[in-house]
């Protein structure tokens, strides 16, 4: 048993107690400690940005990949596949390196790693891999390439290991344990194609990770059935205990194509097996609404699955407005989800109109980001329409009452676009919100903390470079801009990964 800070950091050096469980992952450090068995505080992230970038091409090969990678304390680094062990500089094999990310500190000596996945090339017809997980492990001056490791998978190719990450942990009488669940929705499960798959692995005091099961939709004790094109594990979130949340956007109910559903897989007490699993979507009793084809209830997710992205939603007669179903944490029930709020932007008190196209809930996150110790959703709308400027993008703050406890009218909803409250100026096809993540606070400011939130503009152009991307770090008082650090590249589209 031992502590893990995810995605907070500790002072280099500072050693705790490996029997002290501490679980602080971004969304509001102050709730998440309550919900987990810990009370001691954890310092700022090592980084102040990390970002993937799938997409690039180095030399010869396409969809290379890295990670762009800002340090607080260390050097700033761009990581690619050859930091680890056995792959030669130009002789990088799998694609996509850096489609998704994590921050924790996995072997507790106080500095931040990194997990990255590298899932493969985004079409089947091209070259034909798994797809890989790489842990790299950080230092005084940043990740280095001392100890990388690729895990060991199962995973055959096509299965698109590593398109999804997250950490859960499972606490008992003697401390802490932590479990990194991997995605694979490329994986075939008998006849159906691409129904998708979820692999779990636990971590050793050490941070080494030692695979434990695979499951599907046709795992026992798993609502539902594995079918051809459901991608199951292309969307997760890490729970505080005892599991995670999987979003299936592209689940069919009955007949009714792509409704969507998400999943909690839950461990049991000690961790070491999967219990019964718990479903919710529109069609769950004290869920809002009712399913219908192509809401993709589940397309994004928040930590703990507190709330849930149905971008492709339709707000009376106006197709793929979207939605945003919230949820609160039940005390009778352990580790459950409870149904609260549902929000579009028709809501009374969300800023602006809904309208065909905007996708309100194609991304989403959560955090301390407008009002003191107060939980907010950040939703994005690429889609939105500003003034006459076609799917320039926006994020919307709301309170998130059921973790809050306080009503919408004592922490009002803002809307951020560029040009009002963000830095640039709204263009079409920017796609504003596009993807989103959270840098946690420090904890040590105690009531004082807030949490940045990050907002991918993945299409921007600068200049005329065409989608090079960009990111914006906040939103108070002076919310700032950056770019790839290898400068501005066509297609790139920075900002479209951040750590989950």
């Amino acid at each position: 048993m031992w502590q893990l800070q995810l995605g907070t950091g500790r002072t280099p050096g500072s050693h705790g107690s490996p029997r002290r469980s501490v679980l602080a992952v971004g969304l509001a450090v102050t709730t998440l400690v309550m919900l987990s068995a810990g009370t001691a505080a954890a310092d700022e992230q090592d980084y102040t940005l990390t970002v993937g970038v799938p997409r690039i091409h180095q030399g010869e090969q396409s969809w290379a990949g890295l990670v762009d990678n800002r340090g607080r304390l260390g050097e700033d680094q761009l990581l690619n596949e050859e930091l680890i062990d056995g792959i030669e500089p130009g002789q990088m094999n799998y694609a996509r390196f850096g489609k998704s990310l994590l921050v924790a500190d996995l072997d507790n000596d106080g500095y931040d790693d990194l997990v990255v996945g590298a899932p493969g090339y985004p079409s089947r017809t091209e070259v034909d891999v798994p797809g890989r997980v790489d842990l790299l492990y950080g230092s005084a001056t940043g990740i280095t390439g001392a100890r990388a490791v690729s895990l060991e998978t199962p995973a055959l190719p096509g299965d698109e290991f590593g398109a999804a990450l997250a950490l859960s942990s499972h606490i008992d009488g003697d401390g802490q344990d932590i479990y990194l669940w991997v995605g694979a929705p490329g994986h075939d499960v008998g006849a159906a194609v691409d129904a998708g798959a979820v692999f779990r692995y636990g971590f050793s005091i050490g941070g080494t990770a030692e695979y434990r099961e695979t499951t599907t939709q046709d795992s026992p004790l798993v609502p539902g059935t594995a079918e051809t094109g459901d991608r199951f594990g292309a969307v997760l979130a890490g729970h505080t205990t005892n599991g995670i949340v999987v979003g299936v956007p592209n689940e069919d109910l009955g007949t009714l194509k792509d409704a969507g559903t998400v999943q909690r897989l839950r461990t049991d007490y000690l961790g070491y097996w999967l219990i019964e699993a718990t479903d919710w979507n529109q069609d769950t009793p004290g869920v809002p609404g009712v399913a219908e084809a192509g809401d993709r209830f589940g397309a994004s997710l928040a930590w703990g699955g507190s709330v849930v992205g149905v971008p492709g939603e339709d707000v009376g007669g106006i197709s793929n407005a979207g939605l945003v179903q919230t949820f609160g944490f039940s005390s009778a029930i352990p580790d459950s989800l409870v149904p609260s709020v549902a929000y579009t932007q028709n809501s009374k008190g969300v800023p602006g109109v809904a309208e065909a196209g905007d996708r309100f809930g194609a991304a989403v996150s959560g955090g301390i980001f407008q009002c003191p110790e107060t939980i907010s959703a950040a939703v994005g709308a690429p889609g939105e329409n500003v003034g006459r400027i076609k799917n320039a993008g926006s994020v919307t703050l709301i309170l998130e009452p059921a973790l809050s406890g306080l009503k919408l009218s004592e922490c009002p909803a803002k809307v951020y676009t560029q040009g009002n409250r963000l830095p640039g100026t709204a263009e079409a096809d920017d796609q504003v919100g596009a993807a989103l993540g959270v840098r946690p606070g420090d904890p040590e400011l105690e009531e004082d903390m807030t949490d940045a939130l990050l907002i991918g503009i993945p299409r921007e152009d600068v200049g005329k470079v065409h989608d090079a991307g960009r990111v914006v770090i906040g939103t108070g008082y002076r919310p700032k801009g950056f770019g790839h650090q290898g400068g501005s590249l066509p297609g790139l589209r920075f900002g479209s990964v951040f750590p989950s």
